[in-house]
């Protein structure tokens, strides 16, 4: 089947018609949401490890990633919607976040140490 085409097969006897082949409508540009977040503690708990599902960046160059000491906001470039908040379960030091993106997964990792009290 070509790609973009979808098969849909009615019935399952023989002389049945398969229904005819169109192509499926290209999923719209979407903004983040919630969904798309993983989060969870590194490290025994010194740390906190976000992962975001960004199936329409290609790259680092097409987010928008700001952190401070309780949250991290996400906005892909060029898709129109409201940017993604996360807030951390408790303070993280925001001058030692790493963000690395996965172009094969489209995931973008973001690890920030907890803050010291």
């Amino acid at each position: 089947v070509p790609r973009g085409l979808t098969v849909t097969k009615l019935g399952g006897s023989r002389g049945v018609p398969e229904a005819p082949m169109r192509p499926s409508a290209p999923e719209a540009p979407r903004a983040p949401s919630l969904a798309d977040v993983t989060m969870g503690d590194l490290d025994e708990g010194s740390a906190v490890r976000v992962i975001i599902v960004v199936p329409f960046a290609e790259s680092m160059a097409d987010l928008d990633l700001s952190v401070d000491a309780r949250r991290l906001r996400l906005t892909v470039l060029g898709v129109s919607g409201t940017p993604l908040t996360v807030d951390f379960p408790r303070a993280v030091d925001d001058e030692q976040a790493r963000a690395k993106f996965n172009k094969k997964t489209r995931e973008l990792r973001v690890t920030l140490p907890y803050a010291r009290r």
